[in-house]
């Protein structure tokens, strides 16, 4: 296990005191960034900011903690913890190390565009292309202007430009989920299932907004 503190990342222009900042790569994608933090430009990748990293190179894991910010074209994920999960192959160009999902912990928050997202855990599957939140404690939430939706886990999905296209709220045994649509939003499903799926629907907007 390989730690390393905040520090500033790249020089010049990126001024970036006191965080330690990690590009993962176009398409989850690790560079070699590892003993030395990366600065990415915007819509190369997933970028991660965080105060301190440790790395597991036998568990292809890399923990990140303390104010730990993701982003990726346009979404948004926050959290106290994430730890990023990678694939390692090997050929003659070299090692590849591909990411294949995020769990992030504590204080979990998520953004794009008028969706937002909380709960206490979330999961983003980059090949799948899938948010889960998890409500431990209370319960999970999305919303989206008016529009509410609750329960102890939320599946988001995003298209290849990380949009919402989809919400689905599952309830477990005992726990009930709640929905408050707008006349603007559309539930697909019911409730009396224990499970909702909410589809974006309002005046010429569109999903990913």
């Amino acid at each position: 296990m390989r730690e390393h503190g905040g520090g500033a990342a790249g020089s010049g222009a990126w001024g970036i005191i006191g965080f330690l900042v990690v590009f993962l790569g176009v398409s989850g994608v690790f560079l070699p960034w590892l003993g030395e933090a990366v600065a990415a430009g915007e819509g190369q990748g997933l970028v991660i900011v965080s105060d301190r990293l440790e790395v597991d190179d036998k568990k292809h894991e890399v923990l990140f903690s303390g104010k730990v910010r993701a982003e990726e074209k346009g979404l948004l994920l926050t959290a106290e913890r994430m730890t990023v999960h990678y694939d390692s192959t090997r050929s003659r160009q070299g090692s590849r190390n591909r990411v294949q999902r995020i769990l992030a912990q504590g204080g979990v928050r998520f953004a794009h565009g008028r969706h937002r997202g909380s709960g206490d855990e979330a999961l983003y599957r980059m090949q799948d292309g899938t948010v889960e939140l998890k409500g431990i404690q209370g319960m999970a939430r999305v919303e989206r202007g008016e529009d509410v939706l609750e329960g102890k886990r939320i599946l988001v999905y995003l298209d290849a430009e990380r949009r919402v296209t989809r919400v689905s709220v599952l309830g477990e045994e005992g726990k009930r989920v709640s929905a408050r649509i707008s006349p603007d939003g559309e539930v697909v499903q019911g409730l009396s299932g224990g499970s909702a799926t909410g589809s974006p629907k309002s005046r010429g907007e569109g999903a990913g907004e």
